[in-house]
């Protein structure tokens, strides 16, 4: 089969093509399944301003997909354009990689309603999509999965992470609150960390006031983070992944100190990771609000290290009977669970080996196929005779800055000739004026720069 699968991903690391290990893991089932995977990151259409821009940009990959024919279309928060569905004819899959309200093109789902299914990997996932239109039978159940194998490694870490620092700087909050309501925020935070209780709108209701922040703010504010991983900083901390360095601030000094700068996560870096630390954290973003998990939850269950995760009442569901994960809800909760596990090797053993034996049962791409299969008439399950392959387009503005480049250079020379003595009087004032606009407008192109993960519509459960 061949798929075609969209995406929105920050370039991580040095190299454009590089992905995260959820989007690694999946790419790799489907080759060794035999299928061809082409894959479109189309993170450059935010921040490319203008329409005309946008369009050219989307048309640009317009013959490759008409070439390539996909089978089925695999969309991550919905990041498909109609240029692209107008050229093919297969089956659209909505997988979520957040909440519904950050999907990109929801209007696309009503009006294609005959192509669309959503995959979902929670179920109070399908009350999102019945509220976009969906019938209840075009969502899809499946369950969240990994290709991480475990691997006797020396256990060269106590604690690691592998994740995205979220830190925003809310001018808003801190101008319209914190002046007047420090008290307040102060109570709410301390009642969020006593209370186990994820519903932020009371929270903030019952001391801020109806109406005062939207649910964005919400998940700045709750985001517990960086807490989290100051509290296990003693207990030796190996922190990698993107951002800590550019975005905490100089009060978090120590942490910022134990974060390392090695790109770490393609499923290999990830692999490598959970098999060498004796405790592995995982952190939700607080848009899971206490019920669902990040990607990485089943990567570090199927490894060589202990799980600690936030609170999860789906994991907790799941894995009833197979393993009790331990699970943290505030910052202090999650010390002495990794104080426990770093202490107690017997009781850690238990955790890691209850957790392979359940991610074998329950937790492999293959069963996933399976049901995508059963629903769309696809044959994504059905391994081929030939070798799969997979290529990723992701960087056609940095081919546009090798045009920007040679343009900048040519019409810096052209006005650097037309103010030359003798030369200058030959041309027109409006002449030189076009030559200089242009070398601004080519400058500018050259100095644009891709976005940070603050400026990108989405806020990951999380991909990293």
């Amino acid at each position: 089969m061949k798929i075609l699968a969209l995406m929105v991903q920050v370039q991580i690391g040095d190299n454009v093509n590089n992905r995260v290990c959820f989007y690694d893991s999946l790419d790799k089932e489907l080759i060794e399944m035999g299928h061809d995977v082409l894959w479109l990151n189309l993170i450059q259409l935010y921040y490319i301003s203008d329409n005309r821009s946008k369009k050219e940009w989307i048309n640009s990959w317009i013959d490759k997909v008409k070439k390539f024919q996909p089978d089925i279309i695999f969309t991550f928060n919905n990041q498909i354009s109609e240029e692209i569905i107008k050229v093919t004819d297969c089956p659209i899959i909505l997988f979520e990689a957040d909440l519904s309200e950050f999907f990109a093109n929801t209007d696309l789902i009503k009006k294609y309603k005959d192509r669309y299914y959503a995959a979902t990997f929670f179920e109070q996932g399908k009350k999102q999509y019945i509220s976009l239109g969906f019938r209840d039978d075009r969502i899809i159940p499946l369950h969240p999965a990994t290709s991480v194998k475990r691997e006797n490694k020396p256990k060269i870490h106590n604690i690691s992470f592998i994740g995205s620092s979220f830190w925003v700087d809310n001018e808003y909050v801190k101008k319209q609150f914190l002046p007047f309501e420090r008290h307040s925020f102060y109570q709410m935070f301390r009642k969020f960390w006593e209370s186990n209780d994820y519903d932020y709108e009371k929270l903030v209701n019952r001391y801020l006031g109806k109406n005062k922040l939207s649910v964005f703010d919400h998940y700045l504010i709750f985001d517990s983070r960086s807490y989290i991983l100051q509290s296990v900083l003693d207990l030796g901390l190996k922190l990698y992944g993107v951002y800590w360095d550019k975005s905490v601030s100089q009060q978090l000094l120590p942490l910022v100190c134990a974060f390392d700068k090695t790109p770490m996560y393609s499923l290999r870096h990830n692999q490598d990771v959970y098999n060498s630390s004796k405790v592995n954290l995982s952190i939700s973003h607080p848009q899971c609000r206490g019920y669902a998990h990040p990607w990485r939850i089943y990567d570090i269950m199927a490894s060589g290290g202990a799980l600690v995760s936030s609170v999860s009442e789906a994991l907790a569901d799941r894995t009833k009977g197979y393993v009790d994960i331990p699970m943290y809800h505030s910052p202090y909760d999650v010390r002495d669970l990794c104080k426990k596990l770093l202490k107690d090797t017997p009781f850690r053993q238990e955790v890691i080996s209850a957790s392979n034996e359940f991610i074998e049962k329950f937790g492999r791409w293959i069963d996933n196929f399976k049901t995508i299969q059963e629903y769309t008439g696809v044959k994504i399950a059905e391994p081929s005779n030939g070798e799969g392959s997979a290529s990723i387009e992701y960087d056609l503005i940095r081919a546009k800055n090798i045009k920007a480049r040679y343009k900048s250079f040519l019409y810096g020379i052209l006005y650097a000739i037309s103010n030359l003595p003798g030369i200058h009087s030959l041309q027109s004032e409006k002449y030189r004026k076009k030559i200089y606009n242009a070398l601004v407008k080519y400058n500018k192109l050259l100095n644009k720069k891709e976005p940070t993960h603050d400026q990108i519509p989405r806020f990951t459960k999380d991909k990293q």
